[in-house]
């Protein structure tokens, strides 16, 4: 599984969900086919994921969001920017493909 340096986006709470999706959350979970794999995507973090978290890729090109799950902790947390394990999800499917 890949690592990547993101940024946790904030003042994203108005970005609906797609339609058929209860959350985030289950979005990411719909696209990388990981049902089971509900733990906080943040490296060395083992907590339960709660939230579909919004996220930029650090130093990659374009400005694309990306869904990852993360503990509400490190959704809502001070970290602006630290490493996470993939796979990432782009908000809109239309432009790009699951990053692993």
């Amino acid at each position: 599984m890949s690592t990547f340096k993101v940024k946790n986006l904030n003042g994203t709470e108005d970005n609906s969900v797609p339609k058929g999706y209860n959350c985030w959350f289950d979005y990411w979970k719909e696209h990388t086919f990981e049902n089971n794999q509900n733990f906080c995507r943040r490296v060395d973090c083992n907590k339960l994921a709660t939230d579909g978290a919004h996220v930029q890729i650090k130093d990659w090109k374009g400005d694309e969001w990306y869904i990852v799950p993360l503990c509400h902790e490190h959704n809502t947390g001070e970290d602006k920017e630290f490493d996470i394990e993939g796979p990432l999800v782009p908000v809109d499917l239309s432009k790009n493909k699951v990053v692993k």
